[in-house]
């Protein structure tokens, strides 16, 4: 995936899901409710696995080999970490907002995000 597919396909998870996949204080990347974070909706449900949770994406695609191909540069890594961190800090009323600054600071397009009011 490029950087474009990446934050079309999370944008559009987050957006959809319009919730925090959280366990009490916690991000999950899959929560008991099915709801998943900006990394957790990347991972294939064949090799989803609960022992994942607590542990760095970066630890994940070491540990399991999961999205190793798909984050194979900085830049994506990089892209990732920040879908995570409008996921897992930012109000989920301010998404649409942080997702179209993430989206200008990196050049990607913003076709996939509702329009501001």
């Amino acid at each position: 995936m490029e950087l474009q597919e990446i934050f079309d396909k999370v944008t559009t998870h987050l957006l959809t899901q319009n919730k925090k996949a959280k366990e009490g204080i916690r991000c999950k990347y899959r929560n008991s409710e099915g709801l998943m974070c900006a990394a957790g909706c990347l991972i294939p449900n064949d090799v989803y696995e609960v022992d994942m949770e607590g542990k760095s994406i970066s630890s994940v695609i070491r540990e399991y080999g999961v999205l190793a191909e798909m984050f194979s540069t900085r830049e994506k890594v990089i892209l990732l970490g920040n879908l995570q961190h409008i996921h897992d800090d930012v109000d989920v009323e301010a998404w649409p907002r942080k997702l179209r600054e993430l989206a200008v600071n990196e050049g990607l397009k913003t076709y996939k995000l509702p329009e501001e009011n």
